[in-house]
């Protein structure tokens, strides 16, 4: 008898496996269930939102594998295994032709650090004198709106369900909620999918999966004013072959389902 892959996921995660045994998934969800079915837990958002890692530490034993990007598991888990995370939202990109500027979106989230520098950006904007387009995160809501009178002749449009409109520049501002080895998310790979340069605050390690040489590091609200006023419009020409080589190291990072299910098969055959 089989047994197929049961998903515990909040959000679509279309993984079809099968097991000559109960097998569970368990996507960013952590409880004790008294069955005796081999359990696999993925964890993808960053300890600093969810605080799950210490519970983890103590109870990986409960895990057949724990599937995570958190080194604090890698490094105390026997059981735990390398799963970055990165998929892009981004996809199908017409590739139309870039304008010389930098482009961003801010919210209003004030939980991580990464929630706290954009809105330091946010306030600082006008120190960046080159051509830029900040956006309102349709997630902020109107509250930013009201805020908005208190900048003069600042004007911050609403970016709506669709991204493309920051990837119309040939520089985007990318801020992780957090920074933490391993982590890189969508704020990124979105960036290398459309061949836009990103001004880039997050993952310390991310030359390990991506060519530096196609990014900007930057590490304050200070440094990403610098960088940005030392572009000018023969940067990006100067930068695009390295654009081109993180596009293509960004397509492995688009079906982020596959790569689960690849992990996990590795992980199921290892006893």
């Amino acid at each position: 008898m089989m047994y197929s892959l049961k998903i515990f996921c909040d959000w679509m995660l279309p993984i079809e496996l099968e097991f000559d045994e109960p097998v569970e998934l368990y996507v960013d969800k952590i409880h004790v269930d008294v069955s005796l079915c081999k359990k696999i837990l993925l964890l993808v958002e960053p300890d600093e939102l969810t605080r799950f890692s210490d519970w983890v530490i103590q109870n990986h034993s409960y895990y057949h594998a724990i599937l995570t990007h958190e080194e604090k598991i890698l490094n105390a888990c026997p059981n735990a295994h390398l799963m970055v995370f990165g998929p892009p939202w981004v996809h199908s990109y017409a590739f139309p032709q870039k304008t010389f500027g930098v482009s961003t979106v801010v919210g209003l989230k004030k939980q991580l650090p990464g929630h706290w520098l954009r809105l330091a950006l946010w306030r600082r904007q006008e120190e960046i004198l080159i051509p830029k387009k900040f956006y309102t995160s349709e997630r902020g809501g109107k509250i930013f709106w009201r805020l908005m009178h208190r900048i003069k002749n600042v004007h911050m449009p609403l970016l709506g369900e669709s991204k493309l409109p920051l990837f119309d520049a040939q520089f985007h501002i990318a801020i992780e909620n957090c920074k933490k080895t391993y982590w890189f998310t969508e704020k990124l790979t979105d960036c290398f999918q459309t061949k836009t340069i990103p001004i880039y605050w997050g993952c310390p390690n991310i030359g390990n999966y991506f060519d530096m040489r196609g990014m900007i590091l930057v590490e304050s609200v200070d440094d990403i004013i610098v960088e940005c006023n030392k572009l000018t419009p023969s940067t990006y020409e100067q930068m695009l072959k390295y654009a081109n080589a993180n596009y293509e190291t960004s397509l492995r990072y688009v079906d982020f389902a596959g790569r689960v299910k690849e992990k996990i098969q590795i992980v199921m055959s290892v006893e």
